[in-house]
């Protein structure tokens, strides 16, 4: 139920505006009687869960011992996966009040769950989670209510996402901070051959294989929010007859897929969609394929052999949008069928690694310091 109210919400403007109106007047008035904590700090990761660039600074804060005195807590949508942390469930009125108490919010995505309640005081530093290609914001459609105006820190990684944010999150041009993204600082820095064997193993992986990481982006709900569902046109049985006595193939799916339509997994298909780490597997792997995820961008540090699979372009376009001139921009890296993907990975001496660092100049322009950086941000005004 709770899946489609939220689908209600961001497809049709009257739950938003009753969502908006209603709920958020009665946070707001509740927050009259909330007094903000000013050792507090509220994280918030991609889809409810302890993740992504948020994870990695509060990782950061919690190792260094001017900040031992600070509470950091977890807004999650499932509590029990995370008995080691100090949790509230998201959407439930005592995680709203812990955002109000809170003097500082460190989220992926927007830690007020769609309202509009922040106080003056409160510092809010928004890294998002990822570099766009698909529309965003009020640029999706069905969607006008979007307004990051009060956020104090929004995180860039390059000028190309820059009026992007400005115009279709509202977000304020001094609000915009150029660190890259914190959970991309260890892309930075290839792991040696031991660290990467040590991942293989853990996954269960030869250690003599190299990896493909299949990592598609979501596709949006056509049965009114109940299903999240990919169906990918391949037959992956092909793709072991042809590729498997050299590679493995990891499948990905974006955290907000609900399920993987066709897919038998067996020791050449894997299902790494529940893996906590990404990054891993992008330092382990060998070939990496997308469509219309930023995480070709994350990828660039690493310089992998990366290919575009966008089976569903036109329907896309036409149901998402995409920012970019998708053919022209990405059409040296594009596959046109399976048996395209199958040919060019098979010719890697073929592959034109240069690309990559076209790609990287223009779009991966800031990183590698990302979270200090942000954390330094955060405490400012504390260290005046």
């Amino acid at each position: 139920m709770k899946q489609r109210i939220e689908y209600l919400i961001k497809k049709y403007r009257f739950f938003q505006l009753f969502y908006k109106i209603v709920v958020g007047s009665f946070i707001k008035f509740i927050g009259l009687f909330v007094r903000l904590d000013n050792k507090m700090i509220l994280f918030t990761g991609q889809a409810g869960m302890i993740n992504d660039s948020a994870l990695s600074i509060y990782n950061y804060i919690k190792e260094k011992p001017e900040y031992k005195s600070y509470k950091l807590i977890w807004g999650v949508k499932n509590p029990k996966l995370y008995p080691d942390h100090n949790v509230v469930k998201i959407d439930t009125l005592k995680y709203f009040k812990t955002a109000l108490k809170a003097k500082y919010w460190v989220a992926t995505v927007n830690i007020e769950r769609g309202l509009n309640f922040k106080k003056r005081k409160t510092v809010y530093l928004l890294t998002w989670h990822g570099i766009p290609i698909k529309t965003i914001g009020n640029a999706a459609k069905g969607r006008k209510d979007y307004n990051f105006s009060k956020i104090n820190y929004f995180v860039v990684s390059s000028e190309y996402e820059v009026p992007i944010y400005i115009r279709d999150f509202k977000v304020k041009g001094k609000s915009i901070i150029r660190t890259g993204m914190p959970r991309n600082d260890d892309l930075y820095h290839k792991k040696g051959i031991e660290e990467i064997m040590e991942i293989k193993k853990n996954l269960g992986i030869d250690i003599h294989k190299k990896i493909i990481l299949y990592a598609p982006t979501w596709r949006e709900s056509t049965d009114y929010g109940k299903n999240y569902n990919i169906d990918i046109p391949v037959n992956f049985k092909k793709w072991e007859e042809e590729l498997g006595d050299e590679y493995v193939l990891l499948l990905r799916a974006h955290p907000y897929t609900k399920d993987i339509l066709n897919v038998e997994f067996n020791n050449f298909i894997m299902d790494a969609s529940n893996y906590p780490n990404v990054n891993n597997l992008l330092q382990i792997c060998d070939v990496l394929i997308t469509d219309y995820s930023g995480i070709f961008f994350d990828a660039l540090p690493l310089s992998i052999r990366t290919l575009f699979f966008p089976y569903d372009l036109d329907e896309y376009k036409k149901n998402r949008g995409i920012y970019l001139n998708y053919n022209e921009v990405f059409k040296e890296l594009i596959c046109i069928d399976e048996n395209d993907i199958i040919d060019k990975i098979k010719t890697e001496e073929a592959y034109d690694y240069s690309i990559l660092s076209k790609f990287k100049n223009e779009y991966l322009t800031y990183g590698g310091n990302a979270t200090q950086e942000c954390v330094e941000l955060l405490f400012r005004e504390e260290r005046k």
